[in-house]
Formats: structure tokens, sequence, C-alpha cells
């Protein structure tokens, strides 16, 4: 911190005695607080902490121009903080070291002299505020701290007032984009454009329960040489003085058209062909990779890719392809990766187009223990035919290949589909698919698992009337053969139902029919029936459902309610997976707002679930919430008085079967007697019969807030009542706060 104070501050004052023109503000805070949290438990006191803060602050900035513009301009801030804070929880000071002072400061200068193709901007800056760290130590004041209850919680345990210092400097000399028209105009043309980037980070913190000392420092030098080639190298390595072990250096070259921001070029070659193309080497090391002494130096890396793209374009076809290589060296592995995809569109007529992909990959790996080996090849076409008719025509056919140490798979998939074109207004929508797939994998000792597929899929949509439509939606698929599992990566399995090492047939059925009914823009009704079946050598499943969903969009009101019931659904609880017989489901949820006055909500979930064995269990919740705003009818518009109310209830399951139901209410009014003062409250019931107790919190706020100084206080009251299983608990809490600005 010291060198980069010293060279800011050497700045300021170079500056401030050479400048024609400046502008500088002179600005101090002190900002003062003092707060206290108590509990008592059964008549005995838990809990006594209390925290009192100082802080005082002094800023001085300064900002100009150079030459009156001509030659720049500057940004320079000094300044300095100070801190007390004396702390402690049940007569325990907490270990904080005051005073806690610190430097603040910030410089950044530009010299970009007219009429001359130069930028050199430099800065350095810690403005990084002391702040102080609070510890929660009230058990009742959670809930109502969600409801923007006041300050923060509990007292001060930590002040964080380390370092983040941020020091650099960004050069660019060169003519970019015909952009300099100077008497050397020639002469800068054919040089290179150099562009020169440094930025270092230091932190140092140490005094915390999260200590941290580290330095970074980032250079990229970059290079435009004739247009779109450009040059860069970067270094940037990381030093942690307080764990070597995670100390880490990266640098790289890489030469083609990536310019100084990381976007891509495109350089044309022809009028219908453009290339991109860029070569890197980066090395460095990755620390955490190994746990021993030599992890920093046993982790270096090195790597090489290589990127051709290339794009054609004429009037009826377009093709791109995006190819790359990567090879990557870390201690005992090497891995090299080739990537060629190759994309291809076009049109053959008015009524007919097409799209094709190839993609060929390959991978290898050679490390000392086994290493690994993955060749892959894959490719589609799709061709859209009879456009400008009532029906499009799509076949379609899929293939692909994959070799890898196990062995060698293949799945081909060919298939067609048949749909309504939008441009003809049908009162029905048909659309109506087949596939065929084969799958088959080859081991290398000789062994070959086949599977074949079939698919058939239809929906179907009916105008009614204007206001009505009918769907249908059918699913039919089909196997035979052997588990093949997945044998590549572009096409897999449509069912995967069977287990690895069977043999034999499979099913699926799936059916969807629904009626949507939308007598205006302000409601849409859809009532839905589901029926899905499955079959194979394991077992036969036969599931149910009926959904109905219920919209709502006013002006000042908007509304939804779903109704759904399935049977034998799969339903994930964390990572296990529960088995359920029947699932009903409800949700209603309601929203008014009539500008800024009133705004209004309410929502209920209703869920029961029935398990095989027998079990039910049944989850209520519901919440409801008004809040309505006065505004003052003399003088400007603005809120005078805030109301708000909010009722919470929910029932679920409890722990040994009885039922867990809690309620609770929360009232608040916020009172603004003048633009700059306000007075709140806001008091909160909560009822818990799985506990059975009930708990009651009130927040009392008061405040103003002037440009330049403001006072607030905050009181918590909160209790909670005896059971037999918690005691009864009273807790106070309050800070006042005062903070002036000079």
């Amino acid at each position: 911190m010291t060198k980069a104070f010293l060279f800011s501050l050497l700045l300021l004052i170079s500056v401030a005695f050479t400048c024609e023109a400046m502008e500088s503000a002179v600005t101090a805070v002190a900002d003062l607080r003092y707060g206290s949290q108590s509990a008592i438990e059964s008549g005995v006191k838990v809990l006594d902490a209390s925290h009192f803060i100082q802080h005082y602050s002094f800023l001085y900035e300064v900002k100009g121009s150079l030459a009156k513009g001509r030659a720049g301009k500057y940004d320079f801030s000094l300044g300095y903080e100070q801190n007390y804070v004396d702390s402690e929880i049940n007569g325990v000071a907490m270990p904080i070291d005051n005073p806690l002072d610190k430097i603040l400061y910030r410089g950044n200068i530009l010299l970009a002299p007219g009429g001359l193709p130069f930028r050199l901007n430099m800065y350095s800056h810690d403005m990084q505020r002391v702040t102080s760290e609070y510890k929660d130590l009230g058990a009742l004041f959670e809930a109502g701290a969600a409801f923007d209850a006041g300050s923060e919680f509990g007292t001060v345990t930590e002040v964080t007032n380390g370092e983040r210092t941020v020091s650099g400097l960004t050069l660019e000399f060169g003519v970019s984009n015909g952009s300099y028209g100077g008497p050397y105009r020639d002469i800068l043309t054919s040089v290179p454009r150099f562009l020169l980037d440094y930025r270092e980070s230091y932190a140092h913190d140490v005094h915390t329960t999260t200590p941290e000392h580290w330095r970074d420092r980032d250079l990229a030098f970059v290079s435009l040489n004739k247009k779109s080639n450009w040059y860069h190298y970067r270094v940037a390595t990381h030093e942690d003085l307080l764990n070597p072990l995670n100390n880490s250096t990266t640098s790289s070259h890489l030469l083609g058209t990536i310019d100084h921001l990381d976007h891509r070029q495109w350089v044309q070659l022809t009028n219908w062909i453009k290339v991109s193309a860029d070569l890197s080497y980066s090395e460095g090391n990755s620390p955490g990779r190994y746990t021993n002494a030599q992890s920093v130096a046993g982790s270096k890396y090195e790597r090489h890719s290589l990127n051709l793209f290339t794009r054609a374009e004429r009037t009826r076809w377009r093709v791109s392809s995006y190819s790359n290589y990567n090879r990557l060296r870390t201690p005992g592995v090497l891995t090299k990766e080739l990537s060629v995809p190759i994309f291809a569109s076009g049109e053959i007529d008015a009524n007919t187009s097409w799209r094709s992909s190839l993609v060929a990959n390959r991978f290898l790996e050679n490390d000392s223990s086994l290493g690994d080996k993955l060749d892959s090849l894959s490719g589609a076409v799709k061709v859209e035919m009879y456009k400008q008719a009532r029906y499009i025509v799509v076949p379609s056919l899929e293939g692909a290949v994959e070799t890898d140490l196990d062995g060698r798979g293949l799945a081909v998939r060919a298939g067609v589909e048949l749909y309504s074109n939008a441009g003809y207004r049908s009162s029905v929508d048909l659309a109506i698919s087949y596939s065929a797939s084969l799958f088959s994998k080859t081991a290398n000792n000789g062994q070959t698992v086949d599977a074949v597929e079939s698919a058939v899929n239809l929906a179907v949509e009916k105008e009614l009337s204007s206001v009505a439509r009918l769907g249908w939606h059918q699913e039919l698929v089909y196997g035979t053969g052997d588990s093949v599992g997945s044998v590549t990566d572009a096409i897999s399995p449509l069912l995967a139902i069977r287990s690895a090492g069977d043999s034999g047939s499979a099913f699926r059925s799936g059916s969807d029919l629904y009626v949507e009914y939308r007598p205006s823009s302000k409601w849409a009704d859809r009532i839905s029936a589901s029926h899905g079946y499955s079959s194979s050598i394991l077992a036969d499943e036969t599931s149910l459902g009926l959904a109905h969903s219920l919209d709502y969009y006013g002006k000042k009101m908007t509304g939804r309610m779903t109704n759904a019931w399935h049977t034998n659904p799969i339903v994930e609880t964390g990572s296990d997976m529960q088995a359920i017989k029947a699932q009903f489901t409800n949700t209603f949820q309601i929203r008014y707002s009539s500008g800024r006055a009133v705004k209004a909500n309410i929502k209920l979930n209703y869920d029961v679930d029935q398990f095989e064995n027998g079990a039910t269990t049944t989850f209520l919740s519901a919440a409801q919430g008004m809040y309505y705003t006065f505004f003052s009818q003399a003088g400007a518009r603005r809120p005078l008085v805030r109301l708000a109310e909010e009722v919470t209830g929910t029932r679920s399951p409890g722990i040994v079967g009885d039922s867990a139901n809690s309620v609770g209410l929360l009232l608040g009014c916020d009172y603004f007697p003048t633009r700059k003062t306000l007075l709140g409250i806001k008091a909160r019931y909560d009822i818990d019969n799985y506990e059975n107790s009930d708990t009651v919190q009130v927040f009392l706020t008061a405040g103003m807030n002037f440009k330049k100084l403001s006072v607030t206080l905050d009181y918590a009251y909160a209790e909670r009542s005896e059971t037999s299983v918690l005691p009864g608990r009273m807790e106070h809490r309050w800070e006042a706060r005062v903070k002036k600005t000079f």
C-alpha cells in the first residue's frame, strides 16, 4: 500500500501545481452507533450484549483537465478514516484492535494529447471502507427480520479494515480504422498498433476469522498487425501469501483474428467466403491438483489450441465449419481433442429446403495408468418438402458411429414428419411423425448386442369455435432386442426402462386429451386428461391424470387456479425416490393492484400424497397480504401513511405422525410526517401448535434523513411462551445511530 499511496500522492501534488483549472471537494463524516441486546429465559438472563461504534472519515477530491483538455484529464482523492469499536457479549469483550484507522486514496490520470494516436491511463486506488460484521444472537427475531423490521440484529463481533489496492496502466498507440488524419498518417498506418494493459490487485486483511493476503498481477500485451491480425501475450499470477500451495501462474501467446476485447474478427476472402483463425499456446500451474509439498511445481500444464472457422454463403446454400484442436499436457497425462463440425443448409426451390450436419470428433488421453480413446462420427440430413402446400413433409436421416476402448457402437434413425402449414388458416392442425431406430454395440471380445425401436407421435388440434379448441397428443414407442443403453452421444434410445443384460421387448404409450376455452383476452380455461402405460420384462405400469387450469388477466387483477390429480407419479425428495400411489395438488393465487395506493394478494397451496403402503400426507399453506398507501393532499404528492397486513398459515405432517400447524399475523404501519422523517411500527404474532408455543414480536423505528444528517432509532421486543420442550424467552434489542456529513 505504501508505494501505491506515495505514487498517487506524488501525482496529486504534481497535477495540483500544473493544472490550469480544477474542481475540488472536501467531505467529512461522523457516524456513531450504540446498541444493546438482552434475553431472559425462565427468569434468568442468558444474554447481555452491547456495542458502541465510532466512525470518523475525511476525504479530499480533486479533478480537472490537462492543458484545457487538450492533453487529458485527472481525478484524485485522498482521505483518512478512524474507527473505535467497543463490543462485548456477556461481559466478555470482543478481541477488536482499537483504534482502527486507514488511509483512503484514488488516483486516475489520462494522458491523451489531441491530434496524436496516443492514450495512457494510469490508476491506483484503495477505497475499501471499514465494515462491521454483526453476529446474530437472538432466537426470536429471525422471522421478524424477514419483514424488513429494521437494522441488523445482534452485536458487532468483527471489523474489517484491510487493504484492497488496485493499480495499473493502459497504453494505446497506433492508428485504428483510419481514425488519425495527421501528417504522419502514412507512417503510422504501416506500424502495428500497440496496446499494453497491466493490472495489480493486492489484498491484506489478516485480523478476521477469514484472513486473506494475496496479490494478483495481470499483464496483457496486444499488437495489431494489418487490420484483423492480432498478436496477444498475457500473463497472470496469483500469489497467496498465507498458503503458497494456492499460488498459480498462467501465460499465453495467441496469434489470429481475436481483438483486444476477446471478440472474434472475420476476414472476407471473397464476397461469399469468410474465415477466422487463431493459434494459441499457454502454460502455467493449477493449484489444488496435488496435496503434497511439490504441489505448485508439480501441477504445471501446457496447452496448444488451434481454431479454424469458415463461412461460405451463396444465394441458395450456406456452409459453415468450426474446427478446433486442443492439446493439453499435465503431469503424467497427455490429452488431445479434435473436433470438425460442418453445417450446411439451402433451398432447392420455393417448396423445398434442406439442412445437414457432419461432426467428427477424436479424443485421446495417455496417462501413466490406462488412458482413454474415443472416435465419433455423426451426420444428419433433413429435407422440408411442399412448403407452400397445406401440409409440409419432412423426411430425415441420422447416423452415428462411436469407437472407444470398450468397443464400437452404431446408431441409425430414419423418420418422416407431416404437419400443417401455418400459412393456411385451417380449423384442424395436424402433426404426425414416425421414426425407426437401430442400435448396435460390438465389444472388443466380439460380443454383440442389438436393439430396434419404432416411435409414433400424433398431435391434433381442432378449432371448435372462435373461443374453443380441442387437442389430442399420442405417443407410442416399441422396442425389442437387447438392453444396449446409450451407444453414441449423438443418438440415444427412447426407451431406457430395461436393465443391463436384459433382452426382450418394451412398450410405452402416452396420451393427453385437452380442451381450451378462451371467451376473451382476459380468461383462459384448460382441462386435460392423460393416460400412460409402460410394459417391459420387469413390470407393467399404468398412470392416469386429470388437470385443470383457469387464468384471468385483468387490468388491475390477475388470478390463476390449478388442480391436478395423478396416479403412480414419481416424486423426488432430496436424494430419495418415494413411490407415491396417488397425488392431488391445488394452487390458487390472486394479485390485485390499483395504482400505487392499493396492493393485495392471496395464495393457497393444497397437496395430498398417498403412498403405496397406505400412508397419506397432507400439505396446506396459505398466505394473504394487503398493502395500502395514503398520499398527502397538500403540496407535492408523496406517501403519508403505509399500512401492511399479512397472514400466513401452514399445515404439514409432523415428525412422529402428528400434524404441524402454524399461523402468523403481521401488522405494520409507516408514517411520514415530512419527506425526511419516518415513524414505523410492525407487530407479528405466531402460533405453532406442534411445539405448543406462541411468539410475539414488536418492531419500532423512528428516523430522519436529511442531506447531511440522519438519525435513526430501532427497538425490537420478542416473547415466546414456555412449553414442555422450550423454555419461555424474552428478548430486547435497540440501536441508535447518528450520521453527520460535513
